[in-house]
């Protein structure tokens, strides 16, 4: 063997290191292609698609009358592809712009695509979006399903399929205006203030789903054919306890009680006494359109006009707690022949130890016995009944009625405070003011919860607005029995004498109980800060039902401050009240369907564009489920 040693040829030493790197990158196409295949497959696939969210829609407000109050009406943005509108990509830009600007306006001109601006600025700018070879630009919107249709079916005749994108989106549509818009809850944002809109948002909400969509190098979606995702879910349709024909013709009547005393707020409240179904719920000031909803108004102005103060306002009731108070008083076996009020005056002096206090009567009226007292509403009367039940008796009613304690109302609503409060002392003058309604708090939403135990034969109800959410029954029935029958039979008759004898009302056809009640208010003088009752500010209030034997409907009416001579319950709000029962109980003289009527007239122009667009679906059709948006018609939705 040679001394010279081993050596490669020269094309050895070329050929095996090309070999041996070959040899890695086989080793290394290995690795990644089939050890570590999948994970790089799944980068891949997160870097050229995304994830997008379908919005779920939002379930529809129906009233108990089927009638939709709110509803989630779909509409698509239309967008448009500037590079492939202007024909072939190696065509010069010149030659492509011609094209799509008449692309444009033949969709402007043939099709019910409303554009987001002025059509020339569109065009402008769209063809600007192609000299820079930009991809999607957003130009409008359709706006029902027929006119989505029509798109449609033009895309394709016209062969530019692929040139225009369709979005499908919801929006909330009103098709009531105004009807019941302050239990319907904001225009706007769903997170504030009061309404169904509000808190049962996460049932009406839905779920959203979500889908994958092919994204070009910036992210943005260029590609239609996304992978299956989750499919959206409607939210629930919540039904509610109102009637709309009556919440048209109570917004009426308070409207006209407001404005013709001037007063600072009227409330009023309808409700089935033996369910505890509010029928109608009505404050005014209130919202008088959309636009008060979203600019107009202050925030303190929105959160006072945003609920009724039937649920909200903590007020000393007067003399409506009377007709409680008698009920307790029968049902201890209290001698109704007794003289309460022995002599004839305004004023009487008790005697509280040391101390002395005098009340006042509005009338000369005397002697009076209990049911008198309650009849011709004398404070004076009412007091000495206060200390004959004294106050283990006075304390009995207030728990029997649960006054000062919220009623379980779905939405929200205040508390108020009774003597019985741990943080309130009973004084000796307490028992006297309690009995013509002093010294307590309640919400007319208390009373009104009380009153409906005498009417539907001493059975206590829970109010509520809300009848059902998607396929759950929410409604209340008649609770635990608190009066006995020989008290509620007696009480409706001293309640019936109060319409026919104290008020003097010709009520020969309508068969009505109620009570007035009036209480001065408590204001704060800005200058020493001390709180006292004001002699020139009153709320004036009546609550009644009818037919008196087995009762239809309740109602109460709160006037706040009303201006002028007239401020007593039974001249503000008591003929307010007789007149709506009326109508709704002789609807045989059209009273009710024309109030009806008009009222719908007058809120017509209101409501003419919600109208117009809800064209394709019937609103007064009875609540029934939605179908699915699945339904088999063909539809492009694209990012």
């Amino acid at each position: 063997m040679s001394k010279r040693g081993f050596r490669l040829s020269y094309g050895a030493s070329v050929t095996i290191p090309l070999q041996l790197i070959l040899v890695l990158l086989l080793m290394r196409c290995f690795q990644l292609q089939v050890l570590e295949g999948a994970r790089y497959s799944r980068q891949q696939t997160a870097s050229t698609t995304a994830s997008d969210r379908l919005e779920g829609s939002r379930g529809r407000i129906v009233t108990r009358d089927g009638v939709v109050l709110a509803q989630d009406v779909p509409y698509w943005k239309v967008a448009i592809d500037p590079t492939t509108a202007g024909g072939r990509l190696r065509d010069p830009i010149a030659k492509r712009e011609p094209r799509l600007r008449q692309l444009l306006r033949r969709a402007f001109a043939e099709t019910k695509l409303v554009p987001r601006a002025n059509e020339a600025l569109l065009e402008r700018q769209a063809i600007r979006r192609l000299r820079d070879g930009k991809y999607f630009y957003f130009l409008g919107t359709i706006e029902s399903i027929e006119d989505y249709d029509d798109f449609v079916a033009w895309k394709a005749a016209s062969g530019s399929r692929r040139v225009f994108t369709l979005e499908e989106r919801s929006r909330r549509e009103y098709p009531r205006g105004d009807l019941a818009s302050q239990i319907v809850g904001p225009r706007g944002s769903f997170q504030e203030y009061w309404g169904i809109e509000t808190w049962l948002n996460r049932s009406l909400h839905g779920r959203d789903g979500l889908r994958r969509v092919d994204i070009d190098g910036r992210r943005k979606p260029y590609h239609t054919a996304a992978s299956a995702g989750v499919e959206a879910r409607p939210g629930d349709d919540v039904v509610i306890t109102i009637d709309s024909r009556i919440q048209r013709l109570l917004e009426t009547r308070v409207q006209s009680v407001y404005e013709k005393f001037k007063a600072r707020a009227v409330s009023a409240v309808i409700v089935d006494p033996h369910t505890g179904s509010i029928l109608a719920i009505v404050s005014a000031p209130g919202f008088g359109t959309e636009d008060e909803w979203t600019g107009q108004l202050t925030d303190e102005q929105l959160r006072r006009r945003s609920a009724p103060q039937i649920t909200q306002l903590a007020y000393e009731p007067g003399s409506t707690i009377k007709g409680l108070i008698l009920c307790e008083a029968i049902t201890r076996g209290v001698d109704r022949d007794m003289i309460v009020k022995p002599e004839e005056g305004r004023s009487h002096v008790f005697k509280l130890g040391r101390q002395r206090r005098v009340i006042t009567d509005v009338s000369y009226k005397g002697p009076l016995t209990v049911d008198e007292s309650v009849i011709y509403s004398s404070n004076i009367g009412m007091a000495k009944l206060g200390q004959w039940l004294g106050r283990e008796g006075l304390a009995s009613c207030l728990r029997r009625f649960e006054l000062g304690q919220r009623t379980g109302f779905e939405l929200p609503e205040e508390g108020g405070v009774t003597p019985l409060a741990k943080n309130r002392k009973w004084r000796p003058g307490t028992t006297l003011s309690v009995a013509f309604g002093y010294e307590l708090l309640v919400t007319p939403l208390q009373m009104v919860k009380a009153y409906c135990a005498i009417a539907n034969g001493g059975y206590r109800v829970q109010p509520h607005v809300v009848a059902a959410v998607g396929d759950s029954d929410r409604r209340h029935r008649a609770g635990e029995r608190i009066l006995r029958p020989d008290v509620v039979r007696e009480v409706k008759k001293v309640l019936r004498k109060v319409v026919e004898v104290g008020l003097k009302e010709e009520v020969d056809t309508i068969n009505l109980a109620g009570k007035t009640g009036t209480a001065k208010k408590i204001t704060r003088d800005p200058v020493t800060g001390k709180a006292g009752y004001d002699g020139s500010k009153y709320r004036g209030s009546f609550i009644g039902f009818a037919p008196v034997d087995n009762p239809r409907f309740l109602m109460m009416m709160i006037v706040d401050e009303p201006q002028g001579e007239k401020y007593y319950g039974g001249a503000v709000a008591r003929p307010a009240v007789l007149r709506t029962l009326t109508d709704l109980l002789d609807t045989d003289q059209g009273f009710f369907q024309a109030a009806v009527e008009r009222s719908v007239r007058g809120s017509q122009s209101r409501s003419d564009e919600a109208t117009e667009s809800s064209k394709s679906r019937s609103s007064d059709a009875p609540p029934e489920r939605r179908p699915d948006r699945g339904d088999g018609r063909e539809r492009e939705r694209v990012r």
